[in-house]
């Protein structure tokens, strides 16, 4: 009975595991109209099947920021999300804060990334 109650609990554990790993590389925090803030997010799909995922953001300045909104990653690779941010001429620098969320679409399983630019 211990050991199946045990196998039982590795077997739910073992499917809580992460789906997808994902980091964010701050290229370039400082940010002008002719030279863009630079953020990478790297993502690895740790599933045995495809997956897509879906990257988001809050931030108040939305006509200011470009990236790919989706990218569907085969089992065991890795992707990169390109995020630039290109103030206005009124912009002060280090001022705003960036919030992404990255999100595997059939789990809804998401990551926070933040910054200052």
């Amino acid at each position: 009975m211990r050991k199946s109650l045990l196998l039982l609990l590795a077997v739910a554990f073992a499917g809580t595991a992460t789906a997808f790993t994902a980091s964010m590389d701050a290229v370039k925090t400082s940010a002008s109209p002719e030279s863009p803030a630079l953020f990478q997010i790297e993502v690895q799909n740790n599933n045995s099947e495809a997956q897509r995922y879906r990257l988001s953001h809050d931030f108040s300045k939305s006509g200011w920021i470009y990236y790919d909104s989706y990218k569907t990653i085969q089992p065991g690779n890795t992707s990169v999300f390109n995020v630039s941010v290109a103030p206005s001429e009124e912009a002060i620098q280090n001022s705003y804060s960036i919030r992404l969320y990255l999100t595997e679409r059939s789990t809804g399983d998401t990551r926070t990334f933040s910054d200052i630019v």
